[in-house]
């Protein structure tokens, strides 16, 4: 449990850096975003990993969600763009770590 608090704590200083650090223009034409994708597959695993060292689990998907939503909002502070898509997708795919840690890694 100790290990994986360790690694939930550094694997998230590592994602916040990364989603605060000045965003470099890349041409993409497509019409998914693949972004969306990103937040999602990070936050679900952020969010199963951390789940698995913490015992609050309401509390830890909480805090994933809370995380999610002001890196949005500090973004913009940072040359980024707030979007309200990203935070869906980072509290979609917080829910559903939630769901899949509940639901299959527990028993």
């Amino acid at each position: 449990m100790k290990n994986f608090r360790r690694v939930t704590y550094l694997i998230n200083t590592v994602f916040i850096v990364a989603c605060l650090y000045p965003k470099i223009d890349v041409p993409i034409k497509s019409q998914f975003r693949i972004d969306f994708l990103v937040h999602f597959v990070a936050y679900l695993f952020l969010v199963t990993l951390a789940l698995r060292g913490f015992r609050n689990k309401k509390y830890v998907a909480l805090f994933f969600i809370l995380q999610g939503a002001l890196i949005e909002f500090i973004q913009p502070l940072t040359g980024r763009s707030f979007e309200f898509a990203d935070m869906a997708f980072n509290t979609i795919g917080v829910i559903t770590g939630f769901f899949i840690n509940r639901w299959f890694l527990i028993r």
